[in-house]
């Protein structure tokens, strides 16, 4: 328990010096469409995303309690963060029964779940997804023992919330489904208990998403929630062949390897020890939950290194049977060795990261994840699109930067706000891109930004250029360039003012700000 305090002090004490870092696309995206709904704008009016709008909620109820900021975010995702690791203690001590095995499991995934490997100081959907299906499970194991159905269904209801906070939720209630099959097949409880806890489960889960499916649907925007949570989803998730796949798990898990090898390494003992253990409770649900967290990054094969996250608590069950295995080296230290292990590993993943845990600012900290992405400018550019215009001005960003709208509280042109969409090979490309040039057209934003990032279009060869040959012109004859922000290198970011424009010449990487003209 010392140590597991230890860890939870260290970790609270990086999230709080990283609080003021800069959001980055996916923070913008929720904080962005979060800050809608407190105005009262419903799902899928004014922002579209594949992702259901949990996670955009959540920051929602943070922003209405600690204010329209990054580091409130960046602070309830540090509660989040400790209340996960809390829960999966617990968790650990009713499956297990043993503290030693708890401790190391919930202080193990608190120091992981904060890395850079897997963007850890970012407030992403993978938290709240990864806590909401934690007490699911928690709340089932209760409710099993006591025999309390009604304590089931807050189980299921748990287990809806995570799954709309983002689809891959659905991982995790289909792990305590064939935890319920298992639990049937071994005799555990009768056939009658089992379509009761199904029942109670089911009812529980059916909940959040049909009061979410209601309120979209009466809001009149249903037609955009299908076509973005279920078409374009499935063309998104068929896009990367094995090939890919491979190559974008090798790019994100390196890192996270190398950041927390000792980690890994016992995460392989603990998996191979589950073979070495009795036939129990304890054994059946690490070898589910293990499964079913590995498929819940497997989606579409793209890796992205916050998915990792969904695997992080099997994964610190699993470390902390490799710990506990030690035993079987020395029965004389039983209690020693998995702690004494343990602290070697903390040692040493806090001296690897030590630059990044003590020293780093929190805008260095973003420029080492993510390179040049425009992150930090953001606020600044922000902070002129906001003072130079009213709250009923609409704004509109050409690149995928939804930060810049949360930043500055002001609405964009169009329910795009991500362009990745509309560059990719999917069959409703042209169409998206027609219908943000009407949308631009109709809604005459007072500042169009067009980000020449590489990063905020990801063009291919392959990629629809209607929306480049029409924004040429279109810009040309509307708008005047008023503003350059220019990426030359990491250690050279200029800010162009408007009496330099005329005769700046802006490298391949640079944001370009342009007002309409006055008629």
């Amino acid at each position: 328990m010392i140590l597991l305090g230890t860890v939870l002090i260290l970790v609270i004490f990086i999230r709080f010096r990283l609080l003021a870092t800069p959001l980055e696309r996916d923070e913008g995206e929720y904080a962005y469409i979060g800050q809608q709904f407190l105005k009262g704008i419903s799902p899928f009016a004014n922002a579209y995303s594949m992702k259901l709008p949990g996670t955009s909620l959540m920051y929602a109820l943070i922003m209405f309690f600690f204010g329209e900021s990054l580091t409130a975010i960046h602070f309830c995702l540090l509660i989040v963060n400790i209340t996960t690791a809390v829960i999966l203690f617990f968790l650990c001590r009713r499956t297990f029964n043993s503290i030693t095995i708890s401790a190391i499991a919930a202080a193990s995934f608190a120091l992981t779940s904060i890395l850079p490997g897997v963007v850890g100081f970012a407030a992403h959907a993978t938290h709240f997804v990864v806590l909401f299906a934690l007490t699911g499970f928690l709340l089932f194991d209760i409710g099993e023992e006591r025999n309390q159905p009604w304590i089931v269904l807050f189980s299921g209801l748990s287990m809806g919330l995570s799954f709309i906070m983002k689809q891959s939720g659905i991982f995790f209630i289909a792990a305590l489904l064939a935890v319920l099959l298992v639990n049937l097949f071994s005799k555990k409880y009768s056939r009658q208990k089992f379509l009761q806890y199904l029942a109670y489960i089911f009812a529980g889960f059916c909940i959040p998403l049909l009061v979410l499916v209601s309120w979209i649907a009466f809001s009149g925007n249903f037609g955009q929630f299908w076509l973005w949570t279920v078409l374009y989803s499935s063309e998104y998730n068929s896009l990367n062949n094995l090939t890919s796949g491979i190559h974008n798990f090798n790019f994100s898990f390196t890192p996270l390897l190398s950041e927390s090898f000792l980690f890994w390494l016992f995460v392989i003992f603990g998996a191979v020890s589950l073979l070495f253990i009795a036939k129990s409770n304890s054994k059946r649900f690490s070898f589910i939950f293990t499964v079913f967290s590995l498929s819940s990054i497997l989606p579409g094969m793209y890796f992205r290194e916050h998915y990792f996250i969904l695997l992080l608590p099997a994964c610190s069950i699993l470390a902390s049977l490799g710990f506990q295995s030690l035993n079987f080296l020395n029965k004389k230290f039983t209690y020693y060795l998995p702690s004494i292990a343990f602290s070697l590993m903390l040692i040493i993943t806090t001296y690897s990261n030590r630059q990044y845990f003590f020293f780093s600012s929190p805008e260095t900290v973003i420029r080492n994840v993510y390179k040049l992405n425009p992150f930090p400018e953001s606020l600044k550019l922000a902070q002129f699109l906001s003072a130079n215009t009213s709250p009923e001005d609409r704004i509109q960003i050409l690149g995928s930067e939804p930060q810049i709208y949360f930043y500055a509280n002001r609405t964009a042109a169009s329910g795009y706000i991500y362009m990745y969409e509309l560059v990719e090979k999917q069959p409703y490309a042209l169409e998206m891109q027609k219908e943000l040039i009407a949308d631009i057209e109709n809604n005459k934003p007072k500042y169009i930004v067009f980000c020449n990032i590489s990063e905020s279009w990801l063009v291919r060869q392959y990629s629809e250029r209607t929306i480049f040959q029409w924004s040429s012109v279109y810009v040309k004859e509307h708008y005047s360039k008023v503003g350059i922000i220019d990426f030359v290198n990491i250690n050279d970011i200029r800010f162009i003012a408007s009496e330099e424009i005329p005769t700046y010449i802006p490298s391949n990487r640079s944001i370009l700000i342009f007002q309409k003209n006055q008629k």
